[in-house]
């Protein structure tokens, strides 16, 4: 990776950009990679910052393509959820043994995996500017996702108290198994 110098760099070496240079408002700001100034010493007042997106200078340079490969695995994925929910529709119970849990984990599978195919789909900008993320006020395709990728996660108890309240009803007791 070659280090050019920037008008951004201010008092920062290359690559980094000084983030007195760049607005404290927009984006997702404590997404910021930013340390104090090494050229200024211990007193240092300025802030130096890694240029968004950051996994460019972290990652091997074939980073982007790796995740989008995963994305297309998740594609694959939603594709044969969304088959065996179809079967489980329109197969009788009897074939496919369907329940609610499964229902539900296939569901909650298939939410999350559109967390991943989003973002493959859409090809949203990662960074608000050179030195900050983007986040869900400032990206709408960045909200989309982050919704589908953290609502299955937030929301386990629901199907519980579902569970536990249609296990009394459907279950007989056991001084009904011993009559019969």
């Amino acid at each position: 990776m070659i280090f050019t110098t920037s008008p951004f760099n201010g008092e920062c070496p290359a690559p980094f950009l000084d983030e007195s240079l760049f607005p404290s408002t927009g984006g997702f700001l404590p997404g910021r990679n930013c340390a104090p100034n090494p050229l200024q010493g211990a007193n240092a007042t300025g802030a130096c910052c890694i240029p968004c997106p950051v996994y460019d200078y972290l990652y091997r340079d074939d980073f982007k393509s790796l995740t989008d490969g995963a994305a297309w695995v998740h594609v694959v994925g939603f594709v044969l959820c969304g088959f065996i929910l179809i079967s489980m529709a329109a197969l009788p119970v009897q074939a496919t043994k369907r329940s609610f849990l499964n229902v539900i984990l296939l569901l909650g599978i298939m939410l999350l995996e559109l967390g991943f195919i989003i973002p493959l789909a859409g090809q949203p900008e990662q960074c608000y500017n050179a030195i900050t993320p983007n986040d869900m006020n400032t990206s709408t395709l960045c909200a989309f996702s982050g919704v589908n990728y953290t609502f299955p996660r937030s929301t386990p108890h629901l199907p519980f108290h579902y569970l536990q309240k249609t296990a009394l009803t459907q279950f007989p007791r056991p001084s009904q198994l011993s009559a019969a």
